[in-house]
């Protein structure tokens, strides 16, 4: 009957973060990359707009799915502000971790909050925060950023409150960095803090449930491996047979020769006698 119940809480928040994603989504673009509230922003470089699907490619390989609010998030940056630019070109390296990093130290400062701002929107989209390589990852990206720090305890309740259908503001955003002091009225009693510590746990067992497939997946990739090594051993003792077999075919051989040689001498040598 419990598992029951997180079964259907997991489906219901999935539903509602699908339903309130999207609108999110194009907010959020407008804010981060767009720049359409702030006309005072220089618009952001074609660079720094690869690098924003750098980050959604590094945050979907930590949350080990492509949610389907990140692909919308993603599909925004690419029709709408990367329409020159071919991303499926091999020289973008957009799943190369190392150009993500080298890259972020040398962009601009508007680059690398730009950059900072789209992991942790990515980090919220999907309505989960199971995984620590995100908050580590997030983590190391910002010690590459002079001035951000990751509030993580702040990221846990923009997602609370996103997931209650009160969206995610820029503000919210710059708060998780460190950009901007929370507020003493945004801060939350201890009731709160109970529902969002019960709900938090409530999420981690989702985990069991997300993980069989997954389990799934490492049990395919163990018998594929095994399948491989009996192969590979077979293909050896195969070649050792040969080997050997070749090695011994030689042997024979050459016993063979040298006994034939050794009986054609002794014969010659009787032959001689004879007739001497």
């Amino acid at each position: 009957m419990f598992w029951h119940l997180v079964l259907v809480r997991k489906s219901v928040n999935n539903s509602r973060v699908c339903v309130l994603g999207p609108p999110c989504v194009i907010d959020l673009f407008r804010d981060v990359i767009a720049n359409e509230d702030f006309s005072e922003d220089a618009d952001l470089v074609d660079s720094t707009k690869i690098q924003v699907i750098r980050a959604i490619a590094a945050m979907v390989k930590c949350k080990q799915q492509f949610h389907p609010n990140l692909y919308l998030f993603a599909l925004y940056t690419q029709k709408l502000a990367l329409t020159d630019v071919d991303l499926d070109s091999t020289n973008l390296f957009l799943n190369d971790l190392d150009r993500f990093q080298t890259t972020l130290v040398k962009d601009t400062r508007e680059g690398q909050l730009a950059t900072l701002r789209v992991m942790l929107v990515c980090c919220l989209l999907d309505g989960q925060l199971h995984f620590q390589d995100e908050q580590k990852l997030i983590a190391k990206m910002c010690a590459l950023v002079e001035g951000t720090s990751l509030n993580w305890r702040r990221v846990k309740r923009v997602l609370y409150d996103f997931k209650q259908g009160n969206g995610v503001s820029l503000s919210d955003l710059d708060e998780c960095l460190g950009l901007r002091v929370v507020m003493s009225s945004q801060e939350i009693n201890a009731k709160q803090q109970a529902y969002e510590g019960f709900d938090y746990f409530m999420d981690f067992l989702d985990d069991p449930l997300s993980g069989v497939r997954d389990a799934h997946l490492i049990t395919q990739a163990t018998v594929e491996t095994s399948v491989n090594v009996t192969l590979a051993t077979a293909d050896l003792s195969k070649n050792v047979v040969l080997d050997t077999h070749a090695v011994t075919k030689k042997a024979v051989l050459d016993t063979h020769a040298v006994t034939k040689k050794a009986v054609i001498d002794t014969h010659a040598a009787t032959k001689k006698a004879v007739i001497d």
